[in-house]
């Protein structure tokens, strides 16, 4: 670029995030060595549908952790996002059947120009192996403000989350 320092500052910017959300060696390991011989690790992830920007950034960062989780699990590691607002008539029964299973809403709250925007997110997902199923919550249930600090919190809780359960699901009976 015409101002090579600041390519330089922006890739090292780029690198120091990349290391501050990349996955620990454990958790490289403990996906490579997934006992699925039989199995198939399926993740069912319910921050899906269209939100605004600040959303987006939590979904983004979803995202690129489950990325990461399949460039180590290979192909016994899947995951699909489901948008539970999508249809209508079944979004009630599906938010119930989550609720049953453990999982539950948050609502984040956007201020913009004095006003105040309350969004419904489920920041959550539903791990599969053979008949075991797992639920994992991302960002406790409640009411938070919007903010890169939560932004934050919940990419770096991403993998302790997925982890826990997924240690529970490798568990036998």
């Amino acid at each position: 670029g015409i101002y090579p320092d600041i390519d330089c500052l922006e890739k090292d910017i780029i690198m120091i995030n990349d290391k501050l959300h990349s996955i620990s060696n454990n958790t490289k390991e403990l996906l490579k060595s997934l006992d699925t011989s039989n199995y198939t690790l399926n993740a069912e992830i319910y921050l899906e549908g269209d939100f605004p920007a600040e959303i987006e950034k939590l979904k983004l960062g979803l995202n690129e952790k489950l990325i990461e989780f399949k460039a180590y699990g290979g192909d016994n590691f899947k995951f699909n996002f489901i948008n539970l607002d999508e249809d209508k008539e079944l979004s009630k029964k599906w938010k119930t059947e989550l609720k049953e299973s453990g999982i539950y809403s948050s609502e984040i709250v956007i201020k913009r120009d004095n006003k105040e925007e309350k969004i419904e997110i489920w920041p959550a997902i539903t791990l599969r192996m053979g008949e075991k199923t797992i639920p994992v919550q991302l960002l406790q249930p409640g009411r938070f403000p919007i903010s890169q600090e939560i932004i934050n919190i919940f990419i770096d809780q991403i993998e302790y989350n997925f982890v826990k359960a997924l240690l529970k699901l490798n568990q036998p009976n």
